[in-house]
């Protein structure tokens, strides 16, 4: 077993059940699903229970408070057990039945351990449009990430000695990539299929400003860009929410064009 999926939940047991039946319906079942309900829920404790611990998966349930959303991915990693770490939190879900089945073949007939493993991802806006986002090569860091948080897999050793930063409310899962990256940590495998359907709308595309600043600090602090260079990725990150926002049959065309 190569791959333990974490999820994240706060009073969502619709979002976490849309999460379990994606895993549940994978062709292969040779991972470990780790919930860390911060609710402290009994619904969702007698969901796992009743539903959930009844399946071939092997699986945890962590109730715990936290802070914030990445202090409870934080408190999840005590409890991983597997080489490769992916967060899909709840309402994510993987992009098809044989995602698990197709990484753990790749991970097979690697020699060393990947540091990150990563592929291409399916944004979902509130029209239920499905946005195919091909992933950018690894290098791509200093300007943002290159897919979706959701779809990187981090090598576990790793990921639980950097751990997500309380210094970053929104983006902390760039900083966290960008810095085991430019750390010179750059092993890593780019799979040509998508791993992850994330719908948009969720923590990261509300709070724009916050995350707008945050970027910025990363590409300053982090990956070390010039004034100039983190001054126009701001601008054009900015340029590309108010499409989103308020085109985006505009949006959906240009990915089209340039994805």
């Amino acid at each position: 077993m190569y791959i333990s999926i974490v999820t994240v939940v706060l009073n969502d047991l619709d979002g976490l059940k849309k999460t379990w039946y994606s895993l549940k319906n994978q062709g292969e079942t040779s991972f470990e699903w780790i919930i860390k309900d911060g609710g402290c829920s009994e619904e969702l404790a007698h969901f796992y229970k009743t539903e959930v611990e009844q399946f071939n998966i092997s699986t945890k349930l962590i109730q715990q408070k936290d802070t914030s959303l990445y202090d409870a991915m934080n408190q999840s990693m005590n409890h991983v057990s597997n080489l490769y770490t992916l967060f899909l939190n709840a309402g994510d879900i993987l992009a098809a039945p044989t995602v698990i089945e197709k990484i753990n073949q790749n991970i097979k007939i690697s020699k060393l351990p990947y540091i990150f493993i990563y592929g291409d991802n399916i944004d979902i806006d509130s029209q239920n449009n499905r946005i195919y986002k091909k992933a950018r090569p690894l290098k791509y860091l200093s300007q943002s990430l290159p897919t979706s948080h959701q779809a990187i897999l981090y090598y576990t050793p790793v990921l639980k000695k950097y751990r997500y930063s309380p210094n970053y409310k929104i983006a902390a899962d760039y900083a966290l990539t960008a810095q085991i990256y430019f750390d010179g940590n750059i092993y890593h495998l780019k799979l040509d299929f998508p791993v992850s359907c994330f719908e948009l709308g969720g923590v990261s595309s509300q709070r724009r400003n916050i995350l707008l600043k945050e970027g910025y600090r990363i590409h300053r602090n982090i990956a070390k860009n010039n004034r100039f260079i983190s001054a126009y990725l701001l601008a054009r990150r900015y340029f590309t929410f108010n499409i989103l926002d308020n085109y985006p049959t505009l949006y959906i065309l240009l990915h089209k064009l340039f994805r």
